[in-house]
């Protein structure tokens, strides 16, 4: 796992329009990043653990949007991976492309909160989660090939349209 420091610094120098990155927009940042890495690596990117409840979407620990001022946006970032830049590039563009509705509409369409059927606070395990919507993900796949998959992109051998 990467150090949360380093992520919030690496989301705040590659965000396009810090104006709009407020406190709550980092948090679904950081959540659909670690969501994301839980379907593709196994693992969080982050050690936050993650609650839903009649708050919401909420980390175990307090999130704020660093200052710009102290860092440089072209630093370099040795405690993330590529493939964890790659991860949160893909968070941000997902959160800088869409207004705050249309956003939070992702974050709380996602499996780890559809699946959520209580109203009390539940710690969401998202690699657990992850396993069992990779599963169903791949039994669904297995009986239609055609399958739209907004996780990953659209399946390799999509169905003609013009047939």
């Amino acid at each position: 796992m990467a150090d949360l420091q380093s992520i919030l610094k690496y989301i705040t120098s590659h965000y396009p329009n810090t104006n709009r990155l407020s406190r709550f927009r980092l948090i679904k940042i950081l959540y659909l990043a670690d969501w994301r890495s839980a379907l593709i690596r196994n693992k969080q990117i982050t050690s936050l653990k993650w609650t839903l409840g009649e708050c919401g979407l909420q980390p175990n620990q307090d999130i704020q949007v660093p200052d710009k001022r102290g860092f440089i946006s072209f630093m370099d970032y040795p405690s993330l991976t590529v493939q964890e830049k790659e991860i949160l590039d893909h968070a941000i563009k997902t959160s800088s492309q869409k207004n705050w509705t249309d956003f939070t509409s992702i974050v709380y369409s996602t499996y780890p909160i559809l699946k959520q059927n209580s109203d009390e606070d539940k710690e969401l395990n998202l690699i657990q989660l992850a396993r069992l919507y990779n599963a169903m993900k791949d039994e669904q796949l297995r009986k239609d090939k055609t399958l739209f998959d907004t996780d990953i992109g659209i399946h390799p051998d999509p169905p003609s349209l013009n047939k």
